[in-house]
């Protein structure tokens, strides 16, 4: 597979971003399509056209099923910048696909985003940080201010903001880089956040859950505390787009999932329909069912995915 990605806007790309290239199966209508292979590399400095050129074994192919190229371009987190809108499709009778120019679209949803975000309980309180300033929201919103952010002080996995409101209050934001939990809903956060304004303190939790699964696999070690084969290859890959692909054991598969403020769950999985092993088909059931149950996850204290059902069960993952 050959060819190149590009856009026709001239906007220069962060010199980290990743360049990725899948191959996908599209045969299942209204399905997310699997994964079957896939190429990325570091830009660094590089810019538009991108090529990319791969070997995909010829094992890869069942007859009769229908294959396209997908290419984006992201942050080092997996964050989506540039992603391709129509279907590139290939002959996989042919010993070389030649795509040519894949034109990209960009994605601008994320710079709609505020850049950070922190919210606490008893009594409700929310923080944003916007350009410059922080918008301030005390109370259950009953008291609103702003601030302007300034340079923050860093130590370690610390930052801490001295600033003062508008309405002339002191005002001290520390953001610390460390598990935190929401204490009403259990949501894990990537951030620490304590708040001093005036004579009051408040803590809570920032940043976005998310960012705590996106990016690179994950790879299972427990489905349902019945252990794992050995060697039998279950992953999970979220991206910044909502999918969640990887392999079960025996088969590739991919869904659709959604993160909100309180819950994480899966949708549907295409599969493809390889056999296996009778063991391992058993084991590949019940990953797939416990996941297509998942209501929520966490991470626990030694950085582990735990995929939660609304029945109990469990999956395990590592990085």
């Amino acid at each position: 597979m050959t060819g190149a990605l590009t856009y026709p806007q001239r906007v220069a790309l962060p010199p980290d971003s990743m360049v990725k290239v899948e191959l996908r199966e599209i045969s299942i209508a209204d399905q997310a399509a699997p994964v079957l292979a896939e190429y990325q590399y570091q830009a660094d400095g590089r810019q538009v056209p991108l090529p990319f050129e791969f070997i995909v074994d010829d094992s890869a192919f069942q007859p009769g099923q229908r294959y396209a190229v997908r290419g984006h371009i992201t942050q080092p987190d997996g964050r989506l910048l540039w992603t391709t809108d129509e279907v590139h499709s290939i002959d996989p009778g042919k010993s070389k696909n030649d795509l040519g120019m894949l034109m990209l679209v960009r994605v601008e949803d994320e710079a709609a985003l505020p850049a950070f975000t922190a919210a606490g309980n008893e009594p409700g309180w929310s923080l944003k940080m916007a350009g410059d300033r922080f918008l301030l929201s005390l109370d259950y919103g009953s008291d609103t201010t702003s601030a302007p952010i300034g340079e923050p002080e860093t130590q370690d996995k610390t930052k801490a903001y001295h600033t003062r409101t508008e309405d002339g209050r002191d005002l001290a934001v520390t953001i610390t880089d460390a598990l935190c939990h929401d204490d009403m809903s259990g949501m894990p956060y990537p951030m620490r956040v304590t708040l001093e304004i005036g004579d009051r303190s408040l803590n809570g939790c920032g940043g976005r859950p998310a960012d705590l699964i996106i990016g690179a696999a994950w790879t299972v070690e427990d489905i349902g505390s019945a252990g794992i084969i050995d060697f039998s290859n279950t992953t999970l890959e979220f991206t910044a787009d909502g999918h969640l692909y990887g392999r079960s054991g025996c088969n590739r598969y991919n869904a659709g999932y959604q993160l909100t403020g309180e819950s994480l769950t899966v949708g549907p999985a295409g599969v493809t329909n390889m056999a296996c092993a009778p063991a391992l088909m058993t084991q590949e059931a019940a990953f797939l069912e416990i996941l297509s149950g998942v209501q929520r996850f966490d991470i626990t204290k030694d950085g582990a995915l735990r995929l939660i059902a609304g029945d109990g069960r469990t999956i395990l993952a590592r990085r």
